[in-house]
């Protein structure tokens, strides 16, 4: 059993490409902290989640070819609880969907938010008429019976190093786990 080193786990993330969906709307500001940073990535069709990614082959490490992961993880980006409610309120069939589709493919998904906080939420300081303890208790169900993580980021220009860090860390379990 091989395992890789740090300098070689570090290459491998050099070698991870974000993958985003291609109709992903108003996230100017994560593509624009991508290229700042030097952070790879490309538009994909993504049949579940916003962003998800690959790691380009790299022979010398036994990666012969590409390795996509977006039937593994995915992240599902909500600009805030507005959005969310409107997504679990008025598009909740289209919505509940996708979780049912993550859960098939026993994938780790993550509803993540840019804006807003647990507090927020309880003390319904967002601005849609539905109900913070009915909003509370579905967001406790998704996690429940979809296997769904909700992460509150609360800082939008964070976000793109919250993507970045997430798939580094399941690469790095990833390879830690593999044995070659």
């Amino acid at each position: 059993m091989y395992k890789y080193t740090d300098k070689e786990l570090k290459e491998i993330y050099d070698n991870i490409v974000i993958l985003h969906a291609k109709n992903e709307q108003k996230n100017k500001h994560i593509l624009d902290y991508f290229d700042k940073k030097k952070v790879q990535h490309k538009p994909y069709t993504l049949k579940t989640g916003d962003y998800s990614f690959m790691i380009k082959a790299i022979p010398k490490l036994g990666i012969v070819r590409d390795i996509y992961f977006d039937n593994s993880i995915a992240i599902e980006r909500k600009a805030n609880l507005e959005e969310l409610s409107n997504n679990i309120g008025n598009d909740r069939t289209r919505f509940t969907d996708e979780l049912m589709r993550a859960k098939f493919k026993n994938m780790l998904f993550i509803i993540a938010l840019e804006q807003g906080t647990w507090g927020d939420l309880s003390w319904h300081r967002y601005k849609t008429k539905y109900d913070n303890e009915r909003f509370i208790s579905t967001l406790n169900a998704f996690q429940i019976d979809y296997n769904v993580h909700i992460e509150m980021i609360n800082d939008k220009i964070a976000f793109g190093h919250y993507i970045k860090k997430k798939f580094e860390m399941y690469a790095k379990r990833y390879f830690l786990a593999t044995e070659i």
